[in-house]
């Protein structure tokens, strides 16, 4: 029985771990810059961390970069950190540094134009997740082989 308890509280660590992900991968928006300016992300981390019995180490990241996240406007200095910086990341002009599509990083390795929505690999992932019921995210107008949905649908599966 200990075994039991055990493998599914890592099972839950890791549930968490998908989730705190996917909020951590899509373009910041109120939820994640309030979780990080009041300390709640930082402690989620430490807290999967130590589940999974990795060290529980978090480096301070709202307070980085010049950013003041002490009191209420706190949560709305940290947006205006984040925005630019994702869309750099994510968006970028003329390209992303990092691309979130599953689609473009599988297009990119087999030597061929990456096209969101319409490559072999982002209409397989979106043939999946309609086949599990699974639609974009209200509100989004992402393709759904977007780390963030892919991390989302992980957190989901493991969380059933």
């Amino acid at each position: 029985m200990g075994n039991e308890v055990a493998d599914a509280s890592v099972w839950q660590a890791r549930a968490a771990a998908w989730e705190l992900a996917a909020l951590s991968l899509r373009y910041p928006g109120a939820e994640l810059a309030g979780a990080a300016a009041g300390g709640e992300w930082d402690e989620a981390a430490r807290e999967i961390l130590a589940a999974l019995g990795l060290p529980a180490e978090v480096p301070a990241a709202a307070g980085e970069g010049g950013c003041d996240t002490a009191g209420p406007a706190g949560a709305d200095a940290l947006l205006r950190a984040l925005r630019p910086e994702a869309t750099r990341l994510f968006v970028g002009a003329p390209e992303p540094a990092c691309p979130p599509y599953e689609g473009v990083w599988a297009a990119e390795a087999d030597g061929v134009q990456p096209l969101l929505f319409v490559n072999p690999r982002s209409m397989e992932v979106e043939r999946f997740m309609r086949s599990c019921g699974l639609g974009r995210p209200e509100g989004t107008n992402e393709p759904l082989d977007h780390v963030a949905t892919e991390c989302a649908v992980s957190y989901t599966h493991l969380r059933a």
